[in-house]
């Protein structure tokens, strides 16, 4: 039983090295286009038609048409774009990316296709902001990554400086007075304010920097040479002016309808469609997961046990680094670091598993380690004497009281997975809290949308938490 516990072990942590070396590759011919997934009027989720809309969108159809190349879009956070650069994982970025001496020595830029300012936002009945001098002693809210948030960090005499993820998030902070103002990119503040503010808000006069947005590419890239054609073509014929009047003109406001105000359940109801997409790939990469992570949890659970000290070494190193790490960070070390350092790529999906995967492992080891060392000693000795070999005391006697012991503690990491599958969001998985996030990019119904979101998740814990009542009860674990 020993020296099967210690093969089990050796070749499951071969198996991981080779799962985590395995390149996942998009068709040679399909270059991979990253965007941000929530930049309105850039680019946006359409929840019409579940697509992708924009200026950035249109312009890289037209470019993509112009060059002659076929793309795939690929919809992720704006914090993950650089890094994917680097990595190779996308051959273009189109996602409002400020052009900067510090961006410039990890990836490349095309020639500048869109030049904008920073703009502050604040709201209508503060008459106290009128400047830029008046930001001092106020609390700003900003988007993180990004060139706004850099500025903002610089500026004398502000106070407090709240960085958010998604844009539409330092919005509601502004609204419900936790943020004096936000900073931010002028087209966008521009077009929340004429939208979907409700004239809530209002815009300052002064822009406080210019700056020019470029397409980016890896660094050393044939693409940028074609792209700064493309755009020079479309400049010159008119189709670039057509996109901007479309998406910056007036008529693009006043196309659009106005959010009704208070709450208002028919977005959620119009949402649910791709929340239930979202919710799929949650359930997927739970399943997968924990269905791994019980067998990297037995496996180096009983290689907490073992006698053999290599063994136990491995095991106790790889329980307590997963478990003094945040899953955030290793899903981004294993989607964005170990590519980088080992040169492939990377399925994000893939890589939300062996996340989950081998963060449960870690917890679920400990449960099982504890499960059996719970079963008093004097009944191995029991089977022993009775002429059971090791492994049948282990099969017959052992583990059937070590694994009802364990059923409670495991359904607990069962749903904390469940839970945990959200903070994926950061490798541009598209699981349901990624979802809800960035339909509310799109309209501003966050209170409406985050609350079926909710509702989502507590449907699926309750579903397991139910399974494994009655699993309890057919067990008789009291």
């Amino acid at each position: 039983m020993k020296h099967i516990r210690q093969k089990g072990i050796l070749s499951l942590i071969i198996f991981i090295a080779c799962l985590l070396a395995t390149p996942v590759h998009a068709q040679e011919d399909v270059l991979q286009v990253g965007t941000d997934t929530n930049y309105v009027p850039f680019e946006f989720l359409d929840e019409e038609t579940g697509e992708y809309v924009g200026f950035d969108i249109d312009l890289i159809d037209a470019i993509a048409e112009e060059v002659g190349f076929e793309y795939e879009l690929k919809p992720m956070d704006f914090a993950g774009i650089v890094p994917a650069l680097q990595t190779e994982q996308l051959d273009i970025a189109i996602a409002g990316i400020s052009m900067d001496d510090e961006k410039e020595k990890t990836v490349d830029f095309s020639m500048p296709y869109y030049d904008a300012g920073t703009g502050v936002l604040v709201r209508s009945d503060d008459d106290d902001i009128q400047d830029l001098d008046d930001l001092a002693g106020k609390t700003v809210a900003t988007k993180q990554g990004t060139a706004s948030y850099e500025y903002v960090t610089n500026l004398d005499g502000v106070e407090d400086v709240v960085p958010f993820p998604n844009i539409d998030q330092a919005y509601m902070e502004l609204l419900k007075g936790s943020a004096d103002a936000v900073v931010f990119d002028s087209p966008s503040l521009e077009y929340y304010m004429n939208t979907n503010a409700e004239g809530k808000v209002r815009m300052l006069d002064e822009l406080l920097e210019g700056q020019t947005f470029g397409i980016a590419f890896p660094k050393g890239s044939p693409l940028k040479i074609k792209v700064d054609e493309a755009l020079t073509t479309l400049k010159e014929d008119g189709t670039f002016d057509e996109l901007h009047e479309k998406w910056f003109g007036e008529a693009a406001t006043e196309a659009l309808e106005q959010s009704s105000s208070g709450l208002d359940w028919s977005f959620a109801i119009k949402a649910l469609p791709l929340l239930l997409q979202g919710a799929k790939y949650t359930i997927l990469i739970t399943v997968l997961g924990l269905i791994f992570g019980l067998i990297i949890g037995v496996l180096f659970g009983f290689g907490r046990l073992a006698e053999n000290k290599l063994i136990y070494g491995l095991s106790s190193i790889y329980v307590e680094v997963v478990r003094g790490t945040p899953i955030m960070i290793q899903a981004l070390y294993i989607y964005f670091a170990i590519p980088m350092l080992l040169n492939f790529d990377i399925n994000a999906v893939v890589a939300g598993v062996i996340a989950i995967s081998i963060n449960a492992g870690a917890y679920i080891a400990e449960i099982v380690r504890g499960g059996v060392e719970g079963v008093d000693k004097g009944q191995v000795e029991a089977g022993r004497s009775l002429g059971l070999t090791h492994m049948q005391t282990t099969y017959k006697i052992v583990w059937p009281q070590a694994f009802k012991r364990m059923i409670p503690p495991l359904g607990n990491q069962f749903i904390i997975s469940l839970k945990d599958t959200s903070l994926l969001t950061m490798i541009g998985v598209g699981e349901l809290t990624r979802q809800g996030t960035i339909i509310v990019a799109s309209n501003f119904r966050s209170v409406e949308i985050y609350t079926v979101v909710g509702l989502m998740y507590l449907a699926m814990t309750l579903s397991i938490s139910l399974i494994l009542r009655q699993i309890e009860k057919r067990m008789d674990i009291k």
